[in-house]
């Protein structure tokens, strides 16, 4: 766990640029920038960042406020331990699972572009290669072309059940077709 403080609300906009953090916890009044503001800056940039706020006031604009811009936790002063242990985990947590899902979805996103692109690739020189033959028979073969249309009806149904595989490609379809290392 790599923690950074900021004196003011714009190094903390600094130290979120440098290190994008999965989580950020601010005070609401801070010098130079506010924390509200400073969140404001940073939603732009990053509407998925875990994000908790403290504030020595109760007042109810101010958790308006908070909660629209985005604000996944608010503490009230003097905070309790245990309160900012369990938001911090929850939340962190969170971020952890969702930054896990996206690599997961990119992971499958690329493999599924690979399966798609070569398998396609490879169905659709075959699907010629089979037009071309079946061209090439003369009426007396009728036979031989009746089994050409059949394989090309066949190569058409992997080309689509392909496309469908890969749009639907989950982690553990992944893991069971052993297509990753």
């Amino acid at each position: 766990c790599d923690v950074r403080a900021a004196r003011d609300g714009v190094f903390g906009l600094e130290l979120y640029n440098e290190h994008r953090p999965d989580l950020l916890i601010t005070d609401v009044k801070m010098p130079r920038l506010g924390g509200l503001d400073m969140i404001r800056q940073i939603r732009y940039m990053d509407s998925d960042l875990k994000i908790i706020v403290m504030s020595a006031y109760e007042e109810t604009s101010t958790f308006i406020e908070a909660i629209d811009i985005g604000v996944d936790g608010f503490l009230i002063k003097p905070v309790h331990i245990d309160r900012l242990t369990s938001l911090v985990t929850e939340l962190g947590g969170v971020a952890q699972l969702e930054r896990k899902l996206a690599d997961e979805e990119e992971e499958r996103r690329r493999i599924s572009m690979e399966l798609h692109d070569d398998l396609g690739q490879s169905l659709a020189a075959l699907k010629l290669q089979m037009l071309a033959m079946s061209k090439r028979l003369g009426h007396n073969q009728s036979e031989l072309k009746k089994e050409c249309q059949g394989a090309l009806s066949f190569i058409d149904r992997i080309i689509g059940t392909t496309r469908h595989l890969s749009r639907a490609l989950s982690p553990s379809i992944i893991q069971d077709l052993k297509l990753c290392g």
